[in-house]
């Protein structure tokens, strides 16, 4: 593991999405206890509050429309493609190659066990 020293944006980039993850993972885990227990929603820092309510999706069925009503469809209906870009984190390995962050998580928890 890098030190803090010679820490690069690839490699802050990657601890980052692990904690991230983490935390994510642990949000998940603390829901269903705050949804049922009220008691658990009052901190020392922290209320959490519950609020419901309804949402609207719309969820058009694109070849019933286009066969029912061909131009309409056709004068109402665009595709867009648009440029995006997507960042990939991997691990290294003890040689230099790259590895999924599964191995290097598996990699890092034995190098801390020894």
């Amino acid at each position: 593991m890098a030190t803090a020293e010679n820490l690069g944006p690839a490699d802050e980039w990657g601890m980052l999405t692990d904690e991230i993850k983490r935390m994510e993972d642990r949000k998940a885990l603390l829901r269903p206890v705050l949804l049922g227990d009220a008691e658990a929603r009052h901190g020392k820092r922290y209320i959490v509050t519950l609020s419901s309510f309804e949402r609207d999706y719309y969820d058009i069925d694109h070849e019933l429309l286009e066969r029912k009503f061909p131009a309409a469809y056709a004068a109402t209906v665009s595709i867009v493609r648009r440029p995006q870009t997507r960042l990939s984190v991997s691990g290294v390995s003890a040689d230099g190659e790259p590895i999924s962050l599964k191995e290097l998580r598996r990699a890092i928890a034995d190098q801390e066990a020894e």
